[in-house]
């Protein structure tokens, strides 16, 4: 497969995650807050949190691997990546006993970080203990690196899709037996294994050494050098990352309750899963730009940028209105009107939810062309005033305040940091880039005016209801996009993607088996 294939595969592949993932959410969690409790469950969402920090531990390795996998990938140099992954799993080995004794520390402390009450404390602690079960396959993380670079996000998304059907069966069935927040902690934690485990199957296969080759410790002690060169700008950056934009339910939970935390949670899921999609279009298609990048093909490179940062705005606003307009009758229907957290949290996820996409498709960009120590001081200013004004916005207005302290920080910092190191690394010329984004903007606003009042003059009465009107705005948007945002030779160019796409899915349904499968 070649560069727009793999990445179609990876985003097609993304949005079947993204529908598995939210049909069995849709059916999960009203069980799980009936078995759990609205507070066990908010601990529980807050507990995953604070565990998932865990990650800062990781020393910021993953970010330093994925320009020296990309590069490597990209030139065929298989000795390289082969040296890669040895030198990186026995680094990896070393950060699992780190991330270990950091877990320790968070199980020992987890009632004071999280505010539930005593009899909800020890099932809390036990969940923390439990969490660290997750932390046995950290050594494999190389493997998924591998796999992004070569744009085998396909695979990931396939593996992705599994793990969620594990955790959610898991959880219900602790939940049901009366686990509490251990029994999720523990769905949580086995429901993750197979994921590294099956890529670094894969990786191995493809990756695997020749019979009687000898390691090159030269090569290796290279290697070594510059993952460590570059690891502490990818720290800084994921340590601003996780401040930054992973600690809303975290300051939810601490300053209004566990129960609270649950709301905020619930209220902003759909548009958090379409967030992640959205995500999902830079992280399939990041290491095709990087390649074309490194091979000198910067026209090429420039104009597929700025195609794809359309791209991401256009899908987002077709998805993010309709799911922000119709989300309280979506959220009554669904676990019920008390867990509405209110419009204000809906219409700032729904927003944040495209900047923060078009942001990590930027950021990936930059970073897997290695310029990771240029974007962590930009990080670390968003982090500085995201935090800032979410701890300040909560204390004063509630719920919202987590939501408008990452607004604040994508508009003051990333809105303008990011398109200039664009510029000044990789010649990425500014207003075409500015374009692809106020264009579809200024049409989404007037197409946002028409669902919100859709929405109110003529209310959902049902799921039937509510997924054909949702499912009829985006493709109102779309149409219009179709017509306004996009030119004939851009409309051209992605039928003649689309064709060739299919021409390459019959092909693998008459000869060879799709490629998702492991092997």
């Amino acid at each position: 497969m070649h560069r727009t294939q793999k990445a179609s595969w990876g985003f097609l592949s993304g949005l079947a995650l993204a529908g598995i993932t939210a049909v069995v959410g849709l059916a999960a969690t009203p069980l799980l807050l009936r078995w759990l409790g609205q507070e066990a469950f908010g601990a529980f969402r807050a507990a995953s949190d604070w565990t998932g920090n865990l990650l800062i531990f990781e020393l910021g390795i993953s970010g330093a691997l994925m320009p020296m996998m990309a590069q490597a990938v990209g030139r065929g140099d298989r000795q390289r990546v082969r040296a890669i992954l040895r030198v990186s799993v026995r680094i990896y080995l070393g950060i699992a006993l780190l991330m270990l004794a950091a877990g320790a520390v968070l199980a020992l402390v987890s009632f004071r970080l999280i505010p539930a009450s005593p009899s909800a404390a020890s099932d809390l602690s036990g969940g923390c203990w439990v969490a660290l079960l997750a932390l046995l396959v950290i050594p494999l993380s190389p493997f998924r690196a591998l796999a992004e670079a070569d744009q085998r996000s396909y695979l990931i998304n396939c593996l992705l899709v599994v793990q969620a059907l594990l955790i959610a069966g898991m959880g219900l069935a602790l939940a049901w037996l009366g686990w509490g927040i251990t029994g999720q902690c523990l769905a949580l934690s086995i429901g993750s294994l197979p994921l590294l485990l099956l890529l670094a199957r894969d990786g191995w296969r493809r990756y695997r050494a020749p019979r009687n080759s000898e390691t090159d410790p030269v090569l290796e002690a290279d290697i070594r050098r510059d993952i460590w060169k570059l690891n502490w700008p990818s720290l800084l950056r994921n340590i601003s990352g996780r401040i930054g934009y992973y600690t809303d339910n975290l300051l939810i939970a601490y300053f209004l309750g566990p129960a609270a935390a649950a709301s905020f949670f619930l209220t902003q899921r759909i548009c958090a899963l379409a967030q992640t999609q959205l995500q999902g279009i830079g992280s399939s298609a990041w290491a095709g730009l990087v390649e074309l990048a490194v091979k000198g093909k910067m026209e090429l490179f420039h104009r597929r940028l700025i195609e794809l940062t359309g791209l991401v705005v256009v899908l987002g606003i077709a998805v993010m209105v309709p799911l922000a307009a119709f989300n309280q009758g979506f959220i009554a229907l669904w676990v019920g009107p008390d867990c509405f957290a209110g419009e204000w949290v809906t219409v700032l996820a729904a927003v944040n939810g495209v900047l923060l996409a078009i942001s990590s498709l930027w950021g990936l960009v930059l970073s897997g062309a290695g310029h990771v120590r240029r974007v962590a001081p930009g990080t670390a200013a968003s982090a500085a005033v995201n935090i800032t004004a979410s701890v300040v916005g909560t204390i004063l207005v509630g719920p919202p305040g987590p939501l408008l302290g990452t607004l604040a920080a994508l508009v003051l910092v990333n809105s303008w940091y990011f398109p200039m190191l664009l510029r000044r690394h990789l010649q990425v010329p500014i207003r075409p880039l500015l374009r692809a984004i106020a264009i579809p903007a200024v049409i989404g606003v007037a197409y946002g005016f028409i669902v919100w009042w859709l929405d109110h003059a003529h209310p959902p009465q049902g799921w039937i209801d509510l997924a054909v009107k949702m499912t009829s705005s985006a493709l109102l948007y779309l149409a219009l996009a179709w017509v306004a945002v996009f030119n004939a030779g851009q409309r051209a160019e992605w039928i003649s993607r689309l064709r060739l796409f299919m021409r390459f899915r019959s092909t693998t349904n008459t000869s060879v088996p799709p490629p998702v499968a492991f092997g």
